[in-house]
């Protein structure tokens, strides 16, 4: 008991609020083969979630594609951007596994944010049909 008293008398209270809003990436769905985590160089594709909006002018914000060697791209045609979807194109000649990666400031002088899809996206491979006959 004397050990807890001891304890107590010393603990100290502090509160600390921590602003953890980033985007959060649920889905991204391929529109050209209706596929989820996959695409079609040149196709349309959504991505889902929460907090995804961010300013299409600021060239640091947007939906990036990052392949192995590291190498990132910024995705510049969008058809929606908003808090829950964003709509965008994918450049033609794409080929091999991405990772998608959102990032966002949520004032206009706030600190940018991102988050990474869970999964890399990969192309997807078409079906080949058995000869006939």
């Amino acid at each position: 008991m004397a050990l807890q008293a001891a304890v107590a008398a010393r603990a100290e209270y502090s509160r600390e609020i921590l602003d953890i809003k980033v985007p959060i990436i649920k889905n991204f769905f391929d529109v050209a083969s209706r596929t989820y985590d996959q695409y079609t160089a040149g196709s349309i594709v959504r991505l889902e979630g929460d907090n995804l909006k961010f300013n299409l002018d600021a060239n640091d914000e947007g939906v990036f594609l990052t392949d192995a060697s590291g190498t990132e791209n910024r995705l510049t045609v969008y058809s929606a951007t908003g808090n829950k979807q964003i709509d965008a194109l994918l450049p033609a000649g794409l080929t091999q596994a991405l990772t998608v990666t959102v990032r966002a400031r949520y004032t206009d002088h706030g600190e940018l944010r991102q988050s990474k899809y869970h999964r890399p996206i990969a192309p997807v491979v078409p079906l080949i049909a058995e000869p006939s006959g």
